[in-house]
């Protein structure tokens, strides 16, 4: 069967559907979230020529996207180290994702419709517009996840455009670490047409792609060797592994498909049913379905394996290409019906309400109290901990990332991203230990709960100097976390 004319392509949903999206996620412009501080942190320590890492002189890696962090360097060394350059590069890349998307919906479809459908969508999707403008690598990860899908439907096997899709294979996972499973898919679906058709050109693209992954993870390896002494990022290490149980398996994985399923669920519901029908519909249709739907399968397992939490950006790769699966299955031009266009409408104003319903409920009050919490909470309670504190001092905290950017102190990371030393001793509940063998002068606990530590300071002799109330930590919840602050005053006698 011979795929959709390049005529049904249209530029107008394209641009479209990504300037409302970016207008949209423009609600959260005020949203930076502490983990853009990390990144930060370490760009300005490696352009000022204090070491690769999160402390002066420390070589850890806590940046989990190498290619972001890349980015931001760039960015660093040419603006300065600042946060509106990495915002507004990141509002551009999410523009650039829902545009491909909805381009490749329609030319997946053979019909306009598609793209408008697949790009209105996006563009009103809540979780999209909450990371759009943040500063953190999402609208880069999308845009590259929807580009390698599209060149692989266009593009023959061994050409030009195939082997960018390569190098692009090659890259994921140093912008996200899970799009390893993109490149595992994808092989494993080149290397079945291989061995049903016997088609050389496919074995060309194996070589490629393979050659791709080795290339760049060569580079990756000596670069991050010779840097930090290991490929792996320390907030990977800390954050979980297998076996390492941060949330139950099932909830781990239950967490993607919540996500997906709070924005985007009836598209979702639609990829997946209709999106089985395209493995029968031509070579290259059902490659992509192959590649999509065994991305999404893929990665809920991966999560649920590691049993860590799993944040809304991390899942929106596959949200937005079960959304270009969903429009275009049902928009298909091929199998085209009144009945069919009744459905799209009806499932974008059903989205269209629930998205800004929900958004309107929870996910922007949600957000403005994050960036409220921040501003007038956070930052002047590290002006005051800074003026406070001596040039030497340890400031003991488990988000890191403002307290880093903005004290200048050195800081003793409780969650182990910036002290990886510490990982163990908190996965065996000794964190008290810890820092009794290593005690800072200043102690910020997070908690649900304001001077948990009081309850059980061990040998730490703890000098309380305030509580501070966090709203909008998690979105989905209502619930505080408070901010309770201790000046460390030394250890009690064993």
């Amino acid at each position: 069967m011979t795929r959709p004319s390049r005529r049904h392509f249209r530029w107008v949903p394209v641009l479209t559907t990504a300037a409302v999206g970016g207008g949209v996620g423009a609600i959260h412009f005020g949203f930076i979230p502490d983990d853009l501080y990390i990144y930060l942190t370490m760009t300005r320590n490696v352009l000022a020529g204090d070491g690769w890492g999160f402390a002066p002189g420390e070589a850890v890696n806590v940046a989990s996207s190498p290619a972001w962090f890349a980015w931001l360097l760039f960015l660093g060394k040419c603006f300065g180290v600042e946060t509106l350059a990495p915002r507004l590069s990141s509002g551009l890349f999410t523009m650039v994702g829902i545009g491909l998307a909805a381009g490749f919906a329609q030319r997946l479809a053979g019909r306009s419709a598609a793209g408008w459908l697949a790009g209105s969508l996006l563009a009103f999707d809540v979780w999209i517009g909450r990371w759009c403008w943040s500063g953190m690598e999402t609208g880069a990860t999308v845009a590259l996840v929807v580009a390698f899908v599209w060149l692989r439907y266009e593009a023959r096997p061994g050409r030009g455009a195939d082997r960018i899709a390569s190098l692009l294979l090659g890259v994921g996972p140093l912008l996200r670490p899970e799009l390893v499973l993109l490149a595992v898919v994808s092989l494993s679906v080149d290397t079945l047409r291989f061995v049903i058709e016997r088609d050389r050109a496919r074995l060309a693209r194996l070589a490629w792609d393979l050659g791709s992954l080795v290339l760049v993870g060569g580079i990756w390896l000596a670069v991050s060797a010779s840097i930090w002494g290991s490929p792996i990022p320390a907030t990977m290490v800390a954050k979980g592994s297998l076996g390492a149980s941060h949330l139950s398996a099932w909830r781990a994985g239950l967490r993607v498909l919540a996500v997906i399923g709070s924005s985007q669920g009836a598209i979702a519901i639609l990829a997946v049913l209709l999106g089985l029908g395209f493995l029968r519909k031509g070579t290259r249709r059902s490659d992509v379905a192959a590649i999509i739907l065994g991305m999404t399968a893929l990665l809920v397992l991966v999560y649920a394996l590691r049993h860590v939490t799993v944040y809304t950006r991390y899942a929106l790769p596959v949200s937005i290409l079960l959304t270009v699966l969903g429009a275009a299955a049902l928009l298909d031009s091929r199998a085209a019906s009144r009945l069919r266009g009744v459905c799209a409408c009806l499932v974008l104003s059903v989205s269209a309400a629930w998205n800004l319903g929900f958004g309107a409920q929870v996910v922007w009050p949600g957000t403005k109290a994050y960036a409220r919490s921040m501003n007038e909470m956070v930052l002047p309670l590290v002006d005051e901990l800074r003026e406070k504190s001596k040039p030497g001092d340890v400031i003991a905290v488990p988000n890191i990332g403002a307290f880093g950017f903005f004290s200048k102190r050195r800081i003793l990371d409780l969650n182990g991203l910036a002290t990886p030393d510490l990982v163990s001793y908190k996965r065996e509940g000794r964190l008290r230990e810890y820092l009794e063998q290593h005690p800072p002068d200043w102690l910020v606990e997070i908690e649900p709960s304001p001077r948990r530590w009081e309850a059980d300071p061990g040998r730490l002799i703890l000098r309380r100097i305030g509580v501070h109330r966090f709203d909008g930590m998690f979105v989905t919840r209502k619930e505080p976390m408070y901010y309770t602050v201790y000046r460390v005053e030394g250890l009690r006698r064993p």
